[in-house]
């Protein structure tokens, strides 16, 4: 049992360990409640047909009632961080198509520009060819 204790203090990640197929006695009890006041992710522990006192029971179950306050802390915070970021997301999402929406715009607008020049300047050359017909007379 002592082994196992120094299993849990190292953190080894273990969900729900099972103990009712090895007997813990009252030194053993102890040895696991100094070990669970040191980890921070076992929440689950089944000690059933196991000859622990009541006090040790108690101990248990609120370390373990820790843990588990722990672990839903943990999962609340990543939570809001999933949600935070989904809406970072959104908001990005949507300026893109702002700045999207913005350079198409511009383009239109230069597009637009380039044409008018291009017709302003084929009538120029229209006009300065009709001129230099009407200078010439026929014979």
């Amino acid at each position: 049992m002592l082994r196992i204790g120094h299993l849990f203090k190292r953190r080894i990640q273990i969900r729900l360990p099972v103990f009712f197929l090895l007997p813990v006695h009252q030194e053993g009890g102890d040895a696991l409640i100094d070990a669970l006041s040191a980890n921070r992710t076992l929440t689950q522990l089944d000690v059933s047909f196991n000859d622990l006192s009541i006090e040790l029971l108690r101990e248990l179950h609120e370390l373990l009632n820790r843990n588990q306050a722990l672990f839903i802390q943990v999962k609340k915070h990543e939570k809001r961080e999933r949600e935070d970021m989904r809406h970072e997301e959104e908001l990005m999402r949507i300026y893109l198509m702002h700045v999207e929406a913005r350079r198409i715009m511009v383009e239109g607008a230069e597009r637009r520009r380039i044409a008018r020049e291009k017709a302003y300047e084929d009538r120029k050359a229209m006009m300065s060819r009709k001129k230099k017909g009407k200078g010439k007379k026929k014979k």
